[in-house]
């Protein structure tokens, strides 16, 4: 009897375009998932008898509904996995058009790059996205086509993290990539099917009506970035042939690592940060019903992003910040290389509050622990109105 080995199971996955838990079209738009573990599976709730018998025992048990769930775990890597980030967020990605006919001139202090007409704000930019400039000339060519992170915006000026050279000739501005962001109006409710293919056995395992209940990004310092995503579906089923024969391998891309890119707390890049995880959860919900053991739908709850971070102390800065109970922004960016123009993932949380600020020295070193939950922004300020922005610049 064969024995299947962990290295040649295959998981593939698609977007449903029917109701939900109808098994998706296996077509080219199906892909392989580059997956380190996962955790997917049938599962039915026991119904147990609760008869008072003389024998003091239990001589009956049903199974209840059925559901599917678990954990995917993968390497965050750009490009790979924006439809299941999208879903967690509930809006699909979406680009900035190019901003082109501009006048900008750059400062070496904030704020950094000014326009003489128009407005940042009403051509799409927002604090939190990475932007790319064109058309400077001089010693300030070097600002050209090189990742600006946005911390500050008003109509005409623009503050960003990196550092500036100034001068001027700036005719141009592009947002690489697509942007997402958790909506306030118009979420979308996408369902996916996955394959879970066992080639050694056979057996394929169809997963069905499957909706990103939660999603974990980990960006720990000299150790790959990771990506969880919590899955929530209504039923599973068992074939001994493989399904998603037309499941495409998505294009290689490079395996992001936490210490290249860039962290801004506040408003000012950080390089003391030792670890950072943020959480995204939809507090989703199977119902149950009379007459059938599939729930009708797989049901969203409300939206929530927490996580935290950890710091060498360098300051009381960030202490300051969470005894005050004072709200900041947090964006990171997890780059693909060192270049300054790299590709990256780029997440922006408008305005968090810290809980903790505990303190330990396991490490010969002061560091600091913060907790922190993250807000709807208003749409001031150059913030949109959002809980979290998300930008992959592989996007076409």
């Amino acid at each position: 009897m064969p024995i299947q080995s962990a290295s040649g199971l295959q998981l593939a996955y698609r977007r449903e375009t029917g109701s939900i838990g109808t098994l998706a079209p296996n077509d080219a738009t199906a892909k392989l998932i580059p997956y380190v573990s996962h955790s997917i599976a049938l599962s039915k709730s026991a119904i147990a008898s609760q008869e008072i018998r003389p024998d003091f025992q239990m001589a009956t048990m049903r199974h209840g509904n059925r559901a599917v769930g678990g954990e995917l775990q993968l390497q965050l890597q750009a490009g790979t996995y924006n439809e299941l980030m999208a879903s967690a967020l509930r809006r699909d990605f979406t680009a900035v058009p190019a901003i082109t006919g501009l006048t900008v001139t750059a400062s070496a202090t904030a704020p950094h790059f000014t326009r003489s007409a128009g407005s940042w704000i009403s051509d799409g930019l927002a604090v939190g996205m990475c932007v790319r400039f064109t058309g400077f000339t001089a010693g300030a060519a070097v600002n050209n086509a090189r990742n600006f992170t946005i911390t500050a915006l008003t109509a005409t000026q623009m503050t960003v993290a990196e550092t500036v050279v100034a001068g001027s000739g700036g005719t141009g501005a592009t947002v690489p990539g697509r942007v997402t962001f958790m909506p306030t109006s118009g979420h979308t409710q996408t369902s996916y099917s996955i394959e879970e293919w066992k080639p050694d056995v056979p057996r394929s395992h169809r997963h069905v009506g499957l909706r990103v209940n939660t999603m974990g990004i980990s960006a720990p310092p000299n150790d790959r970035a990771q990506l969880t995503f919590g899955l929530l579906g209504r039923d599973s089923q068992v074939s001994a042939s493989r399904y998603f024969t037309s499941a495409v391998t998505p294009a290689a891309a490079p395996m992001q690592v936490g210490h290249q890119g860039s962290l801004v707390v506040g408003g000012q890049a950080l390089g003391t940060v030792t670890a950072l995880t943020i959480n995204v959860t939809n507090n989703m919900e199977a119902g149950a019903v009379v007459g059938s053991a599939l729930t009708p739908d797989i049901f969203h709850g409300s939206m929530a992003v927490t996580g935290s971070f950890t710091v060498y102390e360098d300051t009381g800065t960030l202490y300051d910040v969470f005894d005050q109970e004072t709200e900041i922004g947090l964006i990171v960016r997890v780059a693909d290389d060192p270049s300054a123009a790299s590709g990256f993932v780029q997440i922006c949380l408008p305005r968090i509050k810290l809980a903790g600020g505990s303190f330990s020295t396991a490490n010969q070193s002061r560091v600091q622990s913060f907790d922190f939950t993250a807000l709807l922004s208003p749409a001031t300020g150059g913030n949109l109105a959002t809980t979290m922005l998300l930008q992959d610049s592989s996007l076409p």
